[in-house]
């Protein structure tokens, strides 16, 4: 019994042997196929008495009164609603189209498109070479710090709750440093070179993720202090402290230097030494 049960649902789903569409759909406009993912409220599913299956749009809502055409068929037919398709159709599933960055999930058809513009595995670019580079996060991690690559980026480790001294060398150009928390995600601290008149140095954060604008709330948090140099007898030591919310980018080489949450400006009263080096402190916050 439990063979021809299983039979039974094979011959039910015969696209998961052969190609990850649906093409048991007539739909005259092509619903199932032409768009990425059809919304839950297309579900629904209706049929003609040969059993040709349309959407519920495409079936007047399948209630059986309105008369609509039918391309196998070749005439008009009254449609009527498919429970049972309904199910096979909400249970249907396709795999991340990010999967090739490291996306392991299999969502649920009318979910895909959801799940694709708050997936954790949407690539990241490099603009710098020919051609772009597009990768994960992490991929674009080891493109970007890699020591015999164009770009020999820093990097360097994390931990959320916990402040990280960061200290920044005289400025040669303008200064990149990728940070990696302990769950893998990747984090840009860059530093301008204070080419202004006034020599500020501009100090952005921000988190390498692709999607930077599909969450309407942040992921993360931050706090960063800038320390200035030990103070003389009778004076205060100077720092400042910045706290925001962290703003993602998709492409760190292109990372907006004068806009930001995340973001301070060091005077030239704040550098260390003749060298004039930055001493920086991070923490940054994961919300649960």
């Amino acid at each position: 019994m439990k063979k021809a049960r299983n039979t039974m649902v094979a011959q039910c789903w015969p696209w998961r042997r052969k190609r990850r569409s649906l093409p048991i759909w007539t739909c005259p406009r092509n619903c199932f196929t032409a768009r990425p993912v059809v919304p839950p409220s297309s579900l629904r599913c209706s049929r003609c008495e040969k059993e040709h299956f349309v959407c519920c749009a495409c079936g007047g809502g399948g209630d059986g009164r309105a008369n609509r055409h039918c391309g196998p068929c070749g005439h008009d037919v009254s449609y009527t609603h498919s429970e049972f398709m309904d199910g096979v159709v909400g249970a249907y599933k396709v795999p991340c189209p990010y999967k090739q960055h490291g996306c392991a999930s299999s969502i649920v058809y009318h979910a895909a498109a959801d799940h694709k513009a708050k997936c954790a595995h949407a690539p990241c670019y490099c603009f710098e070479c020919m051609p772009p580079f597009e990768g994960s996060p992490a991929e674009l991690l080891r493109h970007l710090t890699a020591p015999s690559g164009k770009h020999s980026w820093l990097t360097d480790k994390i931990k959320y709750e916990s402040s990280h001294p960061l200290v920044v060398q005289a400025p040669s150009g303008d200064y990149r440093c990728l940070l990696l928390a302990e769950d893998g995600s990747v984090f840009l601290l860059a530093v301008g070179a204070g080419r202004g008149p006034a020599g500020r140095r501009p100090v952005n954060v921000v988190c390498v993720r692709g999607n930077a604008d599909a969450d309407s709330r942040p992921l993360y948090t931050g706090v960063l202090w800038v320390d200035g140099p030990p103070a003389t007898a009778g004076h205060l030591r100077g720092s400042v402290q910045v706290k925001g919310d962290v703003a993602s980018c998709s492409v760190p080489g292109e990372v907006d230097m004068e806009q930001g949450w995340l973001h301070a400006h060091v005077n030239p009263n704040m550098l260390h030494g003749e060298s004039g080096e930055v001493h920086l402190r991070l923490r940054i916050t994961r919300f649960p």
